[in-house]
């Protein structure tokens, strides 16, 4: 990832920034004289009883599993209701602990995939568990870090971080950094998203929190590495590293210019620990002073740990080049190489003769770690567009274990791929030739809504697709990005216009019609691309858009009008997916993930056109989905439908919580069709696509944030692409007329700001102070709805119980005619008031 270029003076001012405590204590050392870690010293709880398989974080697991496997063993899979972005921790009796973005931490039977037993927490699960004697820890997105019982779940303690706030705290207090345990006396170390570094006694007391300053965004995504003396070495992502004792004082820290996701490897034997950054740096450190021993340029991002071969000194780590590599651990000098093609954020697993990690084409890789070579390749694959692997792999006795991002958490045995039985099962590679690019030179290829790359666009193509284009430069299978300088396309027939924009990283851009292609009709996309080098490249694609659809056919979606039966069509809408930039899954894929709206349709412009209400939902501890009557998610939208009305447009300004800040989603649009069997859209084999184009960053934090991370287009915007699901909402106590409410009055008027007051009661106390209450207005000139902050509209409650709602916004964000405007009041996703008033 190229990041902007800084002066020398801030590179050498950041090299050098390393501090030193006046009192740093004696290290520890072994009878050799070297620093010894506790590698091995944990493998009594289990095969992988942590995020990387011991305190030292070597991911290694000293046992043959290729080469000796179990026939008994069997392949399984659970299902979750979210994906899952953590990893397995592995007990010795092969009980798999893992927690889901669904809010729940499961505890499976190892050998079938049963479960053995859950807890709901209040929020997502995005941090490793690590097992303790009979108890396991793990933290969760509700702010709370969780001591169970091993054998049933049972709370022992929580602990609360409670920094958030504070001058120097973040804004959240999700738990998104990976347990570590010192084996010797239960002592813990977790990191934490109000910017605190926690330590906690086995009993749960606090034994001290350490700010990672002074840069912002000292949160901890990362788990520590535990020295023999106890030290820890930990990394926050506002790009410190960092050695502290065990009681909480720094030896030595140096601040680097990127985030760091990566946990810290320790080497068992040598005074040395290696870990990568978002910079594409990936570095070897003395662990007495942090001082940099050598590094390895890959010039894209490094999210997920290293593993460690100490005896063959070799270390290995992935990166969002879509290369896997193997380096020295003396020299930094490149053992070999092996591309995939897709982001690597999966941290890898090591076993004595094989290496483990998953990778954005849902594949689980099996290579030799001596040479590189695959040993079998695992497509997971169910849903092209919910497909990646950027959890991490967990290693049990007889199987790997990784968790997927459509939710399923999937053992595989080591020698299933390698059995004579499934020579011929297509998810099984032995071979390289199916899992390259083809092609040499410059390659344009159609990416889908989840990111898959393939050099056709499909047929038959949707009516309401769009067309993300990517240009690579592939050499001996090997590719890399294009720097693109002014894209075109031009559609034949010309049946509808379209639109151009680039998209992070560069050779990416999305061309998106605008409206719906015609049914039953060969298309031809010329695509033409100059580069900086001012040379041209173009390409035809072809494909074919399906029959229309006969009247009758079942699947016609016909929306409820509120004024006419009382009750509103809804939808349910969820696993938000931004696969480009790429960035935008490294920040937040599973704060993303976690996003719940209910859409309402609530008034009607004509028989294609419908205005849209949205507004934030939360996940239950029943799986279903209700409105957040905390949510800070509201807003109008278009609805359009295609002439048959199976197919439709969305298109709405947002703004999501993904754990931090809202995430303006300007521009938001979704376009798919209705399944006709269950009128869901953006499951398998019925694509959705979804883009939105915003500014780049709110504030100077959020937009060096976005330049360091790469999410800005050419444009100086952030154009994102990707995918969204949904299924129909019949909740009938949210669908439903509410009970009891009436609006007694509305008024308006018009200057320089026009301003809306509307007087509504309530049936009873209970039912105000639960209602998410609003004012929605139409420009009925424009066919459009007026989008507006929650800011915009004051709420005041009478001393007669009367609950008055003021809106007032600029006189230029509308047009006016004959001094009317279209009004409606909305209580949670239903309309109470509808109509025209004077302003």
């Amino acid at each position: 990832m190229k990041m902007l270029d800084l002066p020398s003076w801030w590179a050498n001012l950041t090299k050098s920034r390393v501090h030193h405590a006046s009192d740093s204590n004696a290290t520890v050392v072994g009878s050799n004289g070297k620093i010894q870690t506790l590698e091995g010293l944990s493998a009594a709880e289990g095969p992988w009883p942590s995020f990387r398989g011991n305190p030292s974080n070597t991911a290694h697991f000293p046992q043959n599993t290729v080469t000796s496997p179990n026939p008994k063993a069997v392949l399984w899979t659970f299902q979750t209701k979210r994906g899952i972005f953590s990893v397995p921790a592995i007990a010795s009796d092969g009980t798999i602990f893992i927690g889901s973005a669904d809010h729940t931490f499961y505890a499976l039977n190892g050998a079938t995939g049963k479960q053995k037993w859950s807890i709901h927490t209040g929020e997502i699960i995005d941090s490793a568990a690590a097992i303790y004697k009979d108890r396991v820890v793990f933290g969760s997105g509700d702010g709370h870090l969780y001591n169970v019982l091993a054998s049933n779940g049972k709370v022992q303690w929580k602990f609360a971080a409670h920094h958030s706030g504070e001058p120097g705290g973040g804004e959240s207090t999700w738990f998104e950094g990976q347990v570590q345990i010192d084996p010797r006396d239960g002592q813990i170390f977790i990191g934490n998203d109000d910017y605190r570094f926690y330590s906690l006694d086995a009993s749960g007391k606090e034994i001290f929190s350490y700010h990672p300053g002074p840069f912002p965004y000292g949160t901890t995504w990362s788990g520590a590495a535990i020295m023999q003396n106890g030290d820890a070495i930990a990394t926050a992502m506002n790009g410190r590293y960092y050695r502290i004792d065990k009681k909480g004082n720094v030896k030595w820290h140096h601040e680097a210019l990127f985030s760091i996701s990566a946990a810290v490897v320790l080497h068992p034997t040598r005074e040395l620990a290696f870990f990568g950054t978002w910079g594409g740096i990936f570095r070897a450190i003395n662990t007495e002073n942090g001082n940099e021993e050598w590094k390895f340029d890959v010039n894209e991002e490094i999210y997920g740990a290293a593993a460690l071969d100490s005896t063959n000194e070799t270390i290995f780590f992935g990166a969002l080049d879509g290369i896997f590599y193997a380096l020295d651990t003396v020299t930094g000098d490149v053992k070999w190489k092996y591309a995939v093609n897709y982001p690597i954020r999966s941290s890898p697993a090591l076993a004595n003769d094989a290496i483990y990690f998953g990778a954005a084409n849902g594949i689980l890789y099996c290579l030799d770690p001596v040479t590189g070579k695959l040993i079998w390749g695992y497509d997971t694959t169910e849903d092209v567009d919910h497909r990646e692997l950027n959890a991490s792999p967990g290693l049990g006795k007889d199987s790997v274990v990784i968790g997927s991002e459509d939710g399923r958490i999937i053992s595989i045995p080591y020698g299933y791929c390698l059995d004579p039985k499934n020579k011929e099962n297509p998810r099984c590679h032995t071979n390289d030739d199916k899992l390259v690019i083809n092609g040499n030179g410059k390659v344009m290829l159609y990416v889908s809504p989840g990111g898959a790359m393939t050099p056709e666009i499909p047929s038959p193509f949707p009516i309401s697709g769009s067309f993300h284009i990517k240009m690579l430069i592939v050499r001996e299978g090997n590719v890399k990005n294009t720097n693109v300088l002014i894209p075109s396309a031009e559609l034949e027939p010309r049946t509808v216009e379209l639109s151009v924009h680039e998209v992070a990283p560069e050779g990416n851009f999305i061309i998106t019609p605008q409206g719906f292609l015609t049914p039953n009709t060969s298309y031809f996309l010329k695509v033409s691309v100059m580069d900086t080098h001012l040379g041209l490249t173009e390409k035809s694609f072809s494909f074919k858009t399906p029959f229309a659809v006969e009247p009758g056919s079942g699947n016609r979606f016909v929306p409820k009008i509120p004024a006419a039966c009382n009750e509103v069509s809804a939808y349910y809408l969820y696993n938000l997916k931004p696969s480009y930039p790429p960035a935008w899954i490294s920040l937040n894929q599973i704060g993303f993930d976690s996003v719940n709206a209910l859409l309402s349709v609530v008034h009607k412009l004509n028989d294609q056109k419908y205005i849209v209400w949205i507004l934030g939902g939360i996940l239950n501890p029943d799986k279903t989905v209700s409105i957040d009557k905390a949510t800070t998610t509201i807003a109008p939208g278009i609805l359009t439908l295609d002439e048959s009305g199976t197919s439709f447009i969305l298109d709405t300004n947002l703004e999501v919580v993904t754990g931090g800040p809202p995430i303006p989603l300007t521009n938001l649009q979704v376009r798919s069709q209705f399944d006709k069997k269950d009128a869901t859209f953006g499951m398998s084999g019925n694509t959705a696509w979804m883009s939105w184009n915003s500014v780049a960053g709110t504030n100077l934090s959020s937009l060096l944030g976005a330049v360091q991370t790469g999410l800005i287009a050419s444009s100086g915007r952030i154009v994102t692409t990707g995918s969204f699901r949904g299924s129909p909402y019949t909740n009938p106590a949210a669908v439903k007329k509410p009970i009891g409410w009436t609006v007694t009055q509305v008024t308006g008027s018009d200057g320089l700001e026009v301003a809306v007051t509307a007087h509504v009661k309530a049936p009873n106390a209970a039912a105000a102070k639960a209602a998410v209450l609003a004012i929605l207005v139409i420009d009925e000139v424009q066919g459009v709805p007026v989008y507006l902050k929650n800011k915009h509209l004051k709420e005041v409650v009478k001393e007669d119980g009367t609950i008055q709602l003021n809106l007032s916004f600029a006189r230029c964000k509308m047009s006016i005619a004959d001094d009317h405007i279209r009004v409606l009041v909305m209580c949670d996703m239903f309309p109470i008031f509808n109509d025209m008033i004077k302003v």
